[in-house]
Protein backbone atom coordinates (compact mmCIF):
# COMPACT_ATOMS: atom_id res chain seq x y z
CA UNK A 1 0.00 0.00 0.00
CA UNK A 2 1.19 3.82 -0.64
CA UNK A 3 1.05 6.20 2.17
CA UNK A 4 0.83 9.69 2.29
CA UNK A 5 4.71 10.33 2.09
CA UNK A 6 5.19 14.65 0.99
CA UNK A 7 4.38 17.16 3.55
CA UNK A 8 1.84 18.46 2.99
CA UNK A 9 -0.41 16.96 0.35
CA UNK A 10 -3.45 18.18 -0.19
CA UNK A 11 -6.45 16.29 -0.63
CA UNK A 12 -9.61 17.51 -2.31
CA UNK A 13 -12.94 15.84 -2.01
CA UNK A 14 -15.68 16.28 -5.21
CA UNK A 15 -18.87 17.25 -3.21
CA UNK A 16 -20.76 18.52 -6.40
CA UNK A 17 -23.12 15.14 -6.41
CA UNK A 18 -24.36 15.54 -2.83
CA UNK A 19 -25.96 19.15 -3.29
CA UNK A 20 -24.25 20.44 0.06
CA UNK A 21 -23.32 24.16 0.59
CA UNK A 22 -19.84 22.86 -0.55
CA UNK A 23 -18.34 22.02 -3.87
CA UNK A 24 -15.42 20.61 -2.58
CA UNK A 25 -13.89 19.92 0.44
CA UNK A 26 -9.70 20.75 1.09
CA UNK A 27 -7.86 18.51 3.40
CA UNK A 28 -4.10 19.08 4.37
CA UNK A 29 -1.98 15.99 5.25
CA UNK A 30 1.07 16.01 7.44
CA UNK A 31 3.57 13.85 7.86
CA UNK A 32 1.48 12.97 11.19
CA UNK A 33 -0.49 11.30 9.17
CA UNK A 34 1.87 8.60 7.50
CA UNK A 35 1.18 5.13 6.71
CA UNK A 36 -2.54 5.91 6.84
CA UNK A 37 -4.94 4.40 4.58
CA UNK A 38 -6.84 7.29 2.53
CA UNK A 39 -10.25 6.17 3.48
CA UNK A 40 -9.31 5.82 7.27
CA UNK A 41 -7.79 8.87 7.07
CA UNK A 42 -10.75 11.27 5.24
CA UNK A 43 -13.01 9.27 7.54
CA UNK A 44 -11.30 10.96 10.67
CA UNK A 45 -11.03 14.14 8.86
CA UNK A 46 -14.72 14.14 7.81
CA UNK A 47 -16.62 12.15 10.59
CA UNK A 48 -19.87 13.08 8.97
CA UNK A 49 -19.33 11.10 6.55
CA UNK A 50 -19.40 7.02 6.75
CA UNK A 51 -16.28 5.58 5.85
CA UNK A 52 -18.43 3.28 3.10
CA UNK A 53 -19.94 6.31 1.71
CA UNK A 54 -16.30 7.71 1.57
CA UNK A 55 -14.98 4.84 -0.66
CA UNK A 56 -17.43 4.87 -2.98
CA UNK A 57 -16.54 8.60 -3.41
CA UNK A 58 -12.94 7.26 -4.17
CA UNK A 59 -13.56 4.59 -6.69
CA UNK A 60 -15.59 7.00 -8.27
CA UNK A 61 -12.68 9.18 -8.85
CA UNK A 62 -13.88 12.09 -6.60
CA UNK A 63 -11.03 12.52 -4.19
CA UNK A 64 -7.49 13.55 -5.31
CA UNK A 65 -4.20 13.44 -3.68
CA UNK A 66 -2.51 16.68 -5.14
CA UNK A 67 -4.01 16.79 -8.36
CA UNK A 68 -4.35 12.83 -8.95
CA UNK A 69 -7.41 10.76 -9.12
CA UNK A 70 -7.01 8.49 -5.91
CA UNK A 71 -8.18 5.14 -7.32
CA UNK A 72 -8.15 2.82 -4.50
CA UNK A 73 -9.24 2.59 -1.25
CA UNK A 74 -6.06 1.27 0.09
CA UNK A 75 -3.67 4.36 -1.15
Amino acid sequence: NKSIINTPNIITVDLRSFSLSENYIVIYATSNDLNKRIDKFLNEKLESFSRSRLQSLIISQKVTLDCKYIQSTSY
